[in-house]
């Protein structure tokens, strides 16, 4: 016949001194036990940690009995205490009578075995297991404040979650998603996934069939010490560098670039190669291009010079300058149709930057590829 009770208490220290322990524990009773330890099964154990006149604190530790040392009442499994400047929680698993719990929370486990402690987050539908989108776990970093609508999505900076890409009855396929704050009132938004097969399925890059990482917004690439070469690699398969992007000897500002294969773009732009479109508005003699002195003595241009249906050409324009001296070269293919005031490509010196021309170009588009030397 069960009995209840508005609380059971078990008291120590009346006789003048603080006990170190005490314990509630249930066990299992047969006469073949070497002894009652042997049928302890669990164990609620106070300690006291600390005591003054005014009062006193301690921990609680949850022990079960093992299957290797089935003689006594077993080992802690978990421990809760306060502890730290502001008397913070600690939560403890694993932890032995010796060891103390110094985080918020701490997972330790013993083992001869390559493997680390395991922590799974684990969730599934009740009727469908998972549907595409799904999140099977998160971990969501919160700041909390009284004044926010929701700690949830005002206060939340981050989140790291495991992502449903695809499900059948025979597994199921994910991805990792990090999100980080960027509105005060709105759940953090996604900026870094990766996945298997997570490649874009069209435009300028290739479907991906392996792993693949897709981030969202830019990526700043720090070193950590000054005077060391830091670089960025691609390897294939077989480990061999495909594409190499190194600071050379760790010198500011300076940097080789190392790839095999080829250089695919719209618009390829350097310290000496550029690429030059304008479209001229004006017969009046316009400036398409113009470049330092001091930086270059001279520059070739492969251009195109068009206006549909009135005329075009290509050709190579040089240029070279020295000691406020110009001289330059335009050799071009004859030009395609009816157009009898033909553009002219003509270059100056003015002040401190050489200036490249054109006279007669209303309607024309200039389209050049150039090295600057």
């Amino acid at each position: 016949m069960p009995v209840n009770y508005n609380s059971i208490n078990i008291v120590s220290g009346r006789s003048g001194s603080d006990a170190v322990s005490n314990a509630l524990t249930f066990y299992y009773q047969s006469s073949s036990f070497a002894s009652v330890s042997s049928g302890a099964i669990a164990t609620f154990q106070t300690t006291v940690l600390d005591s003054s006149p005014s009062g006193a604190s301690g921990q609680l530790d949850i022990i079960l009995s093992t299957s290797s040392s089935l003689q006594s009442r077993g080992s802690s499994i978990m421990r809760f205490s306060y502890s730290g400047s502001n008397n913070e929680p600690r939560v403890g698993i694993g932890f032995e009578d010796n060891e103390v719990v110094e985080k918020a929370f701490e997972i330790k486990s013993k083992k001869d075995s390559a493997e680390g402690t395991d922590l799974v987050l684990e969730g599934s539908r009740i009727t469908t297991g998972a549907s595409i989108g799904d999140e099977a776990g998160k971990i969501n970093f919160v700041i909390n404040s009284g004044s926010y609508e929701s700690k949830f999505t005002s206060g939340s900076i981050a989140h790291i979650k495991a992502v449903v890409k695809d499900v059948s009855a025979f597994g199921s396929q994910g991805r990792i998603v990090m999100s980080v704050g960027k509105a005060g009132i709105e759940e953090p938004t996604n900026f870094w996934s990766l996945g298997y097969g997570d490649g874009t399925t069209g435009g300028k890059l290739p479907n991906n069939l392996g792993t693949a990482m897709i981030l969202s917004g830019s990526v700043q690439l720090v070193d950590f010490t000054s005077g060391l070469e830091s670089s960025y690699s691609l390897l294939d398969s077989d480990n061999i560098p495909t594409f190499v992007v190194k600071n050379v000897n760790g010198t500011q500002g300076v940097a080789s670039l190392y790839l095999t294969g080829s250089i695919t773009g719209s618009n390829i732009t350097t310290d000496t190669i550029f690429n030059v479109e304008t479209t001229l508005a004006t017969d009046g003699i316009t400036n398409v291009d113009t470049f330092s002195t001091a930086a270059y003595k001279g520059a070739i241009y492969d251009y195109i010079l068009y206006d549909a249906g009135v005329g075009a050409r290509t050709g190579q324009f040089m240029v070279i300058q020295d000691n406020s001296v110009i001289e330059f070269t335009d050799t071009s293919t004859p030009t395609i149709g009816s157009e009898s005031n033909i553009p002219s490509i003509t270059a100056d010196i003015d002040g401190s930057n050489v200036r490249v021309r054109i006279t007669n170009g209303n309607g024309y588009t200039f389209k050049a590829f150039t090295k600057k030397l």
